[in-house]
This record gives C-alpha cells, sequence and structure tokens, in this order.
C-alpha cells in the first residue's frame, strides 16, 4: 500500500517511506525542514490491498538562526515580537503560497516613520523638528502662508509609513491659512494703501483695475499672477526691418510719436506720426499709418554669380531669363526676416517643363510619340487599327 497525505502538508510532512509497503509492513512518517518534531510510524494493515494506519506527527515551524535573525524581530517569553523603533505584528512563517520555504523567516515588523505634515507647503512645528510616532506637535502657518493661530497634530504610535500625513489633535480645529505672493507687485503695478495684501493699483503709464492671483508650484514656491493694467498705448507690432518704432514705447494718452524707415529703406513719405488717444473710453491704441518705405536697387550689393535661370542683360543695367529658361525676370531688393540684412530676390524666370500626352481614346489613337515632348516640339498621333 501507499500512504497519499493531504495536498496542504506538502511543505510539513515526507512520507517517502510509505511507498509500496508491503503487507504487515511500516514506513515513518517525518517532519520537514524547517519544520521540526518526532516522527511518527505507519503500518500496512493484514491481507492484499490493505491500507496505511498512521498518526501524523506534530511539526512546528522552527525558529531562524540567531545569526540570521534580522534587528525588526525580537523573542521574548517564548514568542516573537518587533524590536525596539518597529512596529506591526511579527510572524514566523515556513512556508508561503505555493512555495516551500528551505529556512524559516520573519516578516511583519517595519520600522517606525515619522508623519508628514497634513501639507508641506502650508504648516510648519514650531515644537517638533520632525514628527515622530506617537508625538503632539503643535504647527503654525508656514510663509508663503500667513495666519495668525496655531493647532496641534499627532502621528499615531505605531506608524511605519513615512507617506502618512499626520492627524490633527482637534479635528474642528484645522489651522486657516492664507497664501500671499507678490507683495513687491510686478511691472505695471504698485501696492496700494490699503492694509490687504492683495490690494494693488496700477503704476503710472499703466490703466485698468489691478487684480492679483496666487498659486504654488511643487516645490512650495509661490507665484504671483497679475492682471488688469495695461500699458499706455505700447507700439504695435512692425515690420522691424522696415519701420522705427522705438519712440513709441508707453506712450501717454494724448501724446504722439514717429515712426520712421529703418536704414537702408528710404521713406517717400517723410516720419509718419502716431497719436495715443487722450479719451480712456477709446482703446488705448495708437491711431495713425506707416511711412512709405522702400529700398533702392542700390542697397543691395550684385551677387558674384546670379542663381541659375537668370543673366545679366547686355542690352541694360538690369537681369534676364538664361538660355532655355522662360518668363520674364524680377529682380528686386530685400531684406531677411531674420537678420534684416540687404538681398536680392529672384522671380519669373522658369525651366521649360515637357508638355503632357494629351487625352485621347487610347483604342483608337496610338500617341507614343508624344511622350516626353520638350518645349517647342512636336509629335505625331497616328489612328490605331482597325481604325
Amino acid at each position: 500500500a501507499t500512504l497519499e497525505l493531504p495536498a496542504e502538508t506538502a511543505c510539513v510532512l515526507d512520507a517517502s517511506t510509505c511507498a509500496d509497503v508491503p503487507a504487515l509492513g511500516t514506513c515513518s512518517i517525518e517532519c520537514k525542514a524547517p519544520y521540526e518534531g518526532a516522527p511518527t510510524v505507519g503500518e500496512c494493515a493484514d491481507g492484499d490491498g490493505g491500507a496505511i494506519a498512521y498518526v501524523l506527527p506534530e511539526c512546528t515551524c522552527a525558529d531562524p538562526d540567531p545569526g540570521v535573525v534580522p534587528p525588526n524581530y525580537i523573542k521574548a517569553g517564548g514568542a516573537w515580537r518587533c524590536a525596539e523603533g518597529y512596529a506591526g505584528t511579527a510572524e514566523k512563517l515556513c512556508e508561503l503560497p505555493g512555495q516551500c520555504l528551505q529556512y524559516p523567516i520573519l516578516t511583519g515588523c517595519d520600522p517606525l516613520a515619522a508623519c508628514t505634515m497634513p501639507d508641506d507647503c502650508k504648516y510648519r512645528s514650531t515644537t517638533c523638528s520632525s514628527l515622530e510616532p506617537g508625538l503632539l506637535c503643535e504647527v503654525a502657518c508656514q510663509a508663503p502662508y500667513h495666519g495668525n493661530d496655531t493647532s496641534f497634530v499627532s502621528c499615531p504610535e505605531n506608524n511605519t509609513d513615512g507617506s502618512t500625513k499626520a492627524e490633527w489633535v482637534d479635528p474642528n480645529a484645522t489651522l486657516a491659512c492664507e497664501l500671499q505672493c507678490g507683495q513687491d507687485g510686478a511691472k505695471g503695478y504698485v501696492k496700494s494703501s490699503a492694509p490687504e495684501w492683495s490690494s494693488f493699483d496700477c503704476a503710472p503709464r499703466f490703466v485698468g483695475s489691478a487684480e492679483v492671483e496666487c498659486s504654488i508650484d511643487d516645490s512650495c514656491v509661490a507665484q504671483a499672477h497679475f492682471s488688469g493694467c495695461v500699458a499706455f498705448c505700447a507700439a504695435p507690432m512692425a515690420d522691424g526691418c522696415r519701420f522705427d518704432t522705438s519712440s513709441c514705447t508707453d506712450i501717454l494718452r494724448g501724446d504722439s510719436c514717429n515712426v520712421t524707415c529703418v536704414e537702408p529703406y528710404q521713406s517717400l513719405s517723410g516720419a509718419a506720426q502716431w497719436h495715443c488717444p487722450s479719451d480712456e473710453a477709446v482703446p488705448a491704441e495708437f491711431v495713425g499709418s506707416y511711412p512709405r518705405c522702400v529700398l533702392e536697387a542700390s542697397a543691395c550689393p550684385p551677387p558674384a554669380s546670379p542663381p541659375p535661370g537668370y543673366e545679366k542683360d547686355p542690352l541694360g543695367p538690369g537681369w534676364r531669363c538664361a538660355g532655355g529658361f522662360g518668363g520674364e525676370a524680377v529682380v528686386k531688393c530685400g531684406t531677411d526676416v531674420g537678420t534684416c540684412a540687404t538681398r536680392l530676390e529672384w522671380a519669373g524666370c522658369e525651366a521649360p517643363t515637357s508638355c503632357m500626352v494629351p487625352e485621347v481614346d487610347p483604342c483608337m489613337l496610338d500617341v507614343t510619340d508624344c511622350w516626353q515632348v520638350p518645349a517647342g516640339g512636336a509629335c505625331e498621333v497616328r489612328c490605331k487599327a482597325p481604325f
């Protein structure tokens, strides 16, 4: 007969000697390491096909070797518990779900960990350098937050999670702190005479209704966001290579400024005048036009060699399309958008291209000779048989 033990004892018991036990024979049932306990004997009953009678040994999980016991654990009164500085429920294991262990292990005790503030940016402790487990700490508002009151928080006595937020001792006595920022103002904004921190006025040369909002980033740095004040008639966007608007920066209402041409552009109409409306009911936008600024051909030096398709006109000072190119050469002086450097701009001359095959009835007409016919060329179109 063969002894088959319950599957749940696979990590605990060894009954390998109880296979094919003859009638009246015996076998040994032993505890598997790291379990320990006295073995028992199984006995095969008399007669063919008899079952093995047995009593299971009492196996207990052995203690780990003292030399490998982690500092998290101590044994006292015959039981394992968490050492000082650790918390949890100590447990000794000789097997894991679906896995037999070669040596016993201890688990369940983790290092004690300090708590964090209910809000790391908003609060600071006035009595504790660290919110250790079991401590009661007074807290106050922390810049850039402001408030005059204090309250108390505590960290759970057996806390082992460093991300745990400290708890308010009195949930009804949480600390109210206001985020404040922008005390130094910003361009266009000045602190008003009102006592409130958020009270600002528009600075001279700016108009509107000043407003400020605060936000705070992940590094606890406050950012002030001012809005509502605009400068008196700031210069609009213009082609900086062509127009000089430098005298039209933050012009007061009722005043004017001149817009001129940037060299080497020449004005055909003189300087243009822009006026900032004095009526504050009118938008703070300049009224005026741009001067007529042109580039003389002499402002662009001739190139060492023209681009493909262009050549000097032997009959005049200009340019013409080179041989093999069609069109009419248009060459003028311009400026580079990025650098404002003068350069010639070329247009009008195109390389000739082959004509497209005409669309015909391919069953009636043969247009084979009409592929890739150059400009000015000709081709023959023939009727196909039976036409």
